[in-house]
């Protein structure tokens, strides 16, 4: 059966102080804000993929950093998502040391602190590691070292929000999974693309990998 990794469960909250949170969420997202409308696509997109029915065989588990890494992930998009982008650079879904821990694509715990994009908060289950964010990030510090001057005009996205992992820990990507599970994956995360490409007003999308080249063109 497969599991999926939700954040651990917290204290309970007041009635009245749980409700007025969520109000304050929502205003947020409701304030019409290219950052919030853009958060708003994805809680959609993962309400589309809740509903697709289990991937099975291979998969074990699926984590869905933007159900428990959701904070860090909004204060990441509202800092750095508040125009719009002429470039999008398209990863593949996140890896198990990158968003999978952080909640930011292509985000990586040692290369944030040196390209200045924050603190990283890291499930406590988790561990660091991995070179792929430090390749991404390092390139992107060598063509422009402030981070606020690439994200003027730039943003990243991953194709799909979603890691997935086999019974023995090891990362699947998306093209690891048989056809009747990942057909109606890449639909859902297909339109979510496209709808970000559309409210962002992208005019290019640089593919991070074969897989990110391919989607980006929606072939």
């Amino acid at each position: 059966m497969e599991g999926t990794v939700t954040e651990p469960v917290a204290e309970p909250v007041p009635v009245a102080e749980e409700e007025e949170e969520e109000d304050e969420e929502e205003d947020d997202e409701d304030e019409g804000d290219l950052a919030g409308r853009f958060l708003r696509l994805e809680r959609e997109q993962e309400a589309l993929l809740r509903a697709l029915p289990p991937f099975g065989d291979p998969v074990s588990h699926v984590y869905r950093p933007l159900d428990y890494a959701w904070e860090p992930h909004c204060d990441f998009v509202r800092r750095y998502c508040r125009t719009p982008k002429r470039v999008l650079f398209l990863g593949m879904n996140p890896g198990p040391f990158g968003m999978a821990q952080t909640g930011v694509r292509h985000r990586e715990g040692e290369t944030e602190a040196r390209t200045g994009l924050g603190q990283c908060v890291c499930p406590p289950w988790s561990h660091r590691g991995g070179n792929c964010g430090a390749r991404f990030w390092g390139l992107v510090r060598t063509l422009c070292p402030d981070p606020h001057l690439f994200f003027r005009h730039c943003f990243v996205y991953n194709h799909c929000p979603l890691l997935f992992l086999a019974a023995s820990g090891r990362n699947l990507t998306p093209t690891d999974l048989p056809p009747a599970a990942r057909d109606p994956l890449l639909g859902v995360c297909d339109g979510g693309l496209a709808r970000a490409v559309g409210l962002l007003g992208v005019g290019l999308v640089v593919g991070v990998g074969r897989f990110a080249e391919r989607r980006g063109g929606l072939r």
